[in-house]
């Protein structure tokens, strides 16, 4: 499945480069699953979401009023009125414990209703409580003096949501107000796309139990702002070298400490159980040129396809990230879809392929490198079934006097809004003695276009 995000025309070429880039690199398409509706809130629907009922079910009152049986109002003619014997009001019978519905509505009946109500079977007209038509100065002749049409008033069954009718396209996201709509059509449960199990392994030498990294820690905590609450760390040590681990070892070398490395046996066995178990696997260590995660690619379990070249963040310092797959955990799902013109007339078929394979991302650096690959890299891989990723996530705002490079450059700053809406960025340059802590003094990560005149710029806000 191909990369397919709207870029605007003025987004930097070479960030669209890095996500064709990163996409590929990712497991073939979109795994689903059915949830209950109320638990849909914020998710993305797989496919399109077809009502299963008309709706209403039943007619409704359109507003409050006079609920009435239209049909012994048409014998009304001048000087010659309905007259109301009996009247029931809806809070009243119910504060009685009275079924409404249970009421015998004779020809001489009228009920004051409540806005969207079921209507009852006999009532199929209902009036303003003012209408003119309807007189009830006198308390002991109460009267209709004029016809009254069938279904006046009434929000007639089916005419809202009709059965098989699309409400909710493919890829929308489902909120508070979707969610009744579903509801009403008869719905309990939908299918979107699967959130993914997440789980931080934090491949540091000296992290312990009590003793977690601050990247790990920010990882986590960034990840619940996203709406990942239950999200682990799991210590695994780097591989060691083996030959020369045994060699101090026998040499009874004081210094040697076991608990800061991992065996290859131990770090294949703990890594294959988290490739079968999490479907994205976030990596945090402090470097990728000794052990551990360069051989991922090599291990039993992973794809011997997933390449075990970086991907460029451009970030401050250049550092980056990998990104592997591991093998299929099931079969391959093939998938058609339909394919239609820009009319939504039919043009045939297609085919798309869903791997079930975990996703591993190596997040290399120090907190700010990493907060720079969590916000562009993970943020992208979590939400890379929305295809206005791109609009949604990318701000555009206004820079002054900012000198380019000649290559594109990811740097923290700093937005505010001005009155007319407009952002107005500056960069986070000058942090004083708190050089390791610059993204704790920004509030956005800002795309600087190489050797451009700088004055718009595209931007992306730290929750």
């Amino acid at each position: 499945m191909k990369l397919e995000l709207n870029f605007p025309d003025d987004f930097p070429r070479q960030l669209i480069d890095m996500l064709h880039g990163l996409h590929p690199r990712l497991p073939k398409g979109y795994p689903a699953e059915f949830i209950s509706l109320d638990k849909a809130i914020g998710r993305r629907v797989a496919e399109n979401v077809i009502a299963l009922n008309d709706y209403p079910a039943k007619n409704l009152s359109k507003f409050a009023g006079w609920g009435i049986n239209s049909h012994m109002t048409q014998n009304i003619k001048v000087n010659h009125f309905l007259k109301i014997n009996n009247m029931y009001f809806w809070d009243a019978e119910l504060y009685r414990s009275k079924d409404i519905y249970q009421i015998d509505y004779k020809e001489d009946s009228i009920i004051r209703l409540p806005k969207n109500i079921e209507l009852p079977s006999e009532i199929d007209a209902v009036i303003q409580e003012d209408d003119s038509r309807l007189d009830l100065e006198d308390p002991f002749s109460y009267k209709v003096l004029s016809p009254i049409e069938k279904f006046e008033g009434v929000i007639k069954q089916g005419s809202i949501i009709q059965q098989d009718e699309c409400l909710v396209q493919k890829d929308e996201k489902i909120n508070a107000e979707k969610v009744i709509v579903l509801s009403r059509s008869g719905l309990r449960e939908i299918e979107v796309y699967k959130k993914p199990k997440i789980i931080i392994v934090s491949m540091y030498n000296y992290d312990n139990e009590e003793k977690i990294s601050e990247e790990c820690i920010y990882v986590q905590n960034i990840l619940q702002q996203w709406g990942y609450d239950d999200v682990g760390v799991k210590i695994l040590k780097p591989i060691r070298l083996e030959h020369a681990f045994k060699s101090e070892i026998e040499q009874k070398n004081p210094i040697i400490n076991p608990a800061l490395t991992s065996s290859q046996e131990q770090f294949t066995d703990e890594f294959r159980v988290l490739a079968a178990e999490y479907d994205l696997i976030l990596v945090c260590s402090a470097s990728s040129s000794s052990g551990g995660i360069l051989t991922l690619p090599k291990l039993a379990t992973f794809d011997q396809s997933s390449t075990n070249s970086p991907i460029n963040m451009l970030t401050l310092n250049e550092e980056k990230f990998k990104v592997f797959r591991s093998d299929h955990r099931s079969h391959p799902i093939n998938k058609m879809e339909k394919i239609l013109d820009t009319q939504g007339h039919y043009r045939g078929l297609k085919t798309h392929t869903i791997e079930d394979k975990a996703t591993i991302v190596n997040l290399l650096g120090d907190v700010d490198d990493i907060a720079m690959t969590m916000n562009v890299g993970v943020r992208y891989i979590l939400n890379r079934t929305d295809p206005n990723f791109i609009k949604n996530n990318f701000h555009r705002g206004f820079i002054k006097n900012y000198e380019t490079t000649d290559k594109m450059q990811l740097l923290f700053g700093n937005y505010t809004q001005d009155d007319s809406g407009k952002f107005l960025i500056d960069i986070a340059e000058d942090t004083g003695n708190h050089k390791l802590n610059k993204f704790t003094y920004s509030n956005c990560i800002v795309v600087i276009p190489s050797q451009a005149d700088v004055s718009e710029v595209f931007f992306i806000k730290l929750y």
